[in-house]
């Protein structure tokens, strides 16, 4: 009965090459011999470049592909969920990327065997998203020091606790300008200026950092990470606290839940989402959650919700 229910599904698989500082292309043909051993209606596509992905989901879904996987790394996903919008398409993802933040909602284990087989047997369930008027975002975005840590974590694969990562993690410190910002979460309004503002629907971000260690993916809500300017050594250290989720303890360190924010600033403020640099459209963007608006696949044995 399985195997006839497989035969039925159409899988479309969006693989990019470059993802993992360009050693994703060598790993697409093994990827691509396994799933075959699970489905008969089987393609694949490659990227090009920028907005690749999101034109192959959209046109995926239009010639009725129930799965859409995305091969790669956290933008290679953001594309593909941007893409499937409103399709009722279910979303899979086989990890080839350099931090891979959002597949650690779906498994702790990202071995090829394991991502082929949620694609084939994993369980689907339904996660919020987040909208930048009509730009989605699946796992995280951040204003501020939180940007340029991503920014800088596509230099290298390195933790944040190796020499490396130190380094990007000095360089973000060292490198912020800190002008005054209005946040507003729901009915709360502060005006200060913060170091680090991170709004997540998954836990983690950079590579693998725990900003947000209590978030849980469908629950309708956005969890933040707010850090208040404070001395650089100190917010280094909250940085360091983080790869572990124990910065959550220290002074200045402030954790929200809303559905709506709003940030604004006078001056221009680095900003990311789902690990890419994004432009802020003028000097205020509001962000929504959409509830249980996108379909993904996710390995079973993970209970874990966030």
């Amino acid at each position: 009965m399985d195997r006839i229910i497989k035969r039925n599904i159409r899988i479309k698989v969006i693989a990019n090459p470059f993802a993992g500082g360009g050693q994703s292309h060598r790993e697409i043909p093994g990827f691509q011999k396994r799933l075959e051993k699970d489905f008969e209606q089987l393609d694949f596509s490659l990227t090009n470049g920028p907005g690749d992905a999101t034109r192959l989901a959209k046109e995926a879904t239009a010639n009725g592909f129930q799965r859409v996987i995305a091969l790669g790394g956290d933008g290679t996903v953001n594309e593909v969920a941007n893409g499937l919008a409103g399709s009722g398409a279910i979303l899979g993802v086989i990890p080839t990327g350099r931090c891979n933040n959002f597949f650690r909602m779906l498994s702790l284990d990202a071995t090829r065997e394991n991502a082929c087989r949620i694609i084939a047997e994993g369980e689907v369930i339904q996660m919020d998203t987040g909208l930048i008027d009509d730009f989605i975002f699946v796992n995280n975005a951040g204003a501020g020091i939180d940007a340029l840590l991503t920014e800088y974590c596509h230099a290298g694969k390195s933790s944040l606790l190796s020499v490396a990562g130190m380094t990007r993690a000095f360089r973000a410190v060292m490198n912020y300008n800190h002008p005054p910002i209005t946040l507003s979460i729901d009915n709360l309004t502060i005006k200060d200026q913060f170091s680090l503002i991170s709004i997540g629907i998954g836990r983690y971000s950079g590579n693998g950092i725990k900003l947000i260690p209590h978030a849980v993916v469908g629950d309708g809500l956005f969890d933040l990470c707010v850090i208040k300017k404070k001395g650089k050594m100190e917010l280094l250290n909250d940085l360091i606290h983080a790869r572990n989720g124990k910065h959550i303890n220290n002074k200045d360190v402030v954790l929200y839940r809303g559905r709506q924010l709003s940030i604004a600033s006078s001056k221009p403020l680095p900003f990311q989402v789902d690990g890419s640099s994004y432009e802020m459209p003028a000097k205020s963007l509001t962000i929504r959650i959409n509830p249980k608006s996108l379909k993904v696949l996710r390995d079973r044995k993970y209970k874990l919700s966030g």
